[in-house]
């Protein structure tokens, strides 16, 4: 049996259990190993959720079908499928209707959040006017291109000179007259190709340096020369430019919502947990 290393009111929390959060935690975040300060905070988090989970049964707070739905559809599309997921479950000795039981649980701690950033959350848009005003220069709308482009990868081409000579061909054949699509389309090795190349709008560092410096200085409707990144030889069309501009309180009133909201919420989710320390008894054992 796995030790005990924690208890809320008479909720066991097991190794196993932080062991699988910490599991999940290494491989998010691409890391061999943590830190103790790490495995205590997600400790924390475990502890956290119990906390909530027990306010959920003094409040009578249910878990709908429907989240549970929801939460399984997001690992089915996680895991790419339902079958996958289950499959992954049988091979760790997971039974599925344990795990749906177990996640219905869980979410308990959720509703729970749900019910009291309802009962204590509100943005007026007093609030979000003044967020605007004391944030105004931030509020801009960035600079983009929208562009096609045609790949000639080194790999396909198995060399540079290659790649290059190819990109050399087909630029020849657009300044010749010929359709930008219909060539990205026939010859280009990404998978805009089934655009036309198309890569539509993006800001400055969305793209490799190279690539973006060539697709900015372009005039619109201009093809570059060949351009060499690390994926190969790129030939861009320049189709628009969006220059920065000043974004207006209706532009960004939704967004500043949401912030607002999200920042209010945290406080609230904080002192309630604060709160629910005091109720609920909390024993560590490590």
């Amino acid at each position: 049996m796995s030790n005990i290393i924690a208890k809320v009111n008479d909720q066991e929390i097991t190794q196993k259990e932080l062991d699988n959060l910490v599991n999940a935690y290494k491989q998010q975040n691409q890391k061999k190993e943590i830190s103790e300060d790490d495995k205590k905070n997600l400790l924390e988090r475990i502890v956290q959720s119990y906390l909530l989970i027990e306010e959920a049964k003094d409040r009578g707070l249910k878990v709908e079908d429907s989240m549970v739905k929801n939460q399984l559809n997001q690992y089915y599309q996680y895991y790419k499928g339902e079958e996958n997921f289950k499959e992954l479950l049988k091979k760790q000795g997971i039974d599925f209707d344990s795990f749906k039981e177990k996640l219905k649980t869980d979410l308990k701690a959720q509703v729970t959040v749900n019910d009291e950033v309802e009962k204590k959350v509100d943005v007026t848009d007093e609030e979000i006017s003044n967020y605007y005003e004391e944030n105004k220069e931030e509020m801009k709308a960035q600079e983009s291109v929208n562009a096609k482009h045609i790949l000639f990868s080194s790999k396909e081409y198995d060399s540079d000179e290659k790649a290059l000579e190819k990109a050399e061909e087909i630029k020849q054949k657009l300044d010749d007259g010929k359709d930008f699509e219909e060539l990205a389309k026939e010859h280009s090795d990404c998978p805009s190709k089934e655009r036309g190349g198309d890569l539509g709008n993006f800001s400055r560092g969305k793209m490799v340096p190279k690539f973006e410096e060539a697709a900015f200085n372009l005039d619109v409707g201009e093809i570059s020369d060949p351009v060499k990144t690390k994926f190969g030889y790129h030939i861009i069309k320049k189709e628009d430019h969006t220059p920065e501009k000043d974004l207006e309180l209706e532009d960004v009133k939704d967004q500043i919502r949401k912030t607002l909201f999200d920042q209010k919420s945290q406080v609230v989710i904080n002192d309630l947990i604060e709160e629910l320390k005091e109720k609920f008894e909390v024993e560590y054992k490590m």
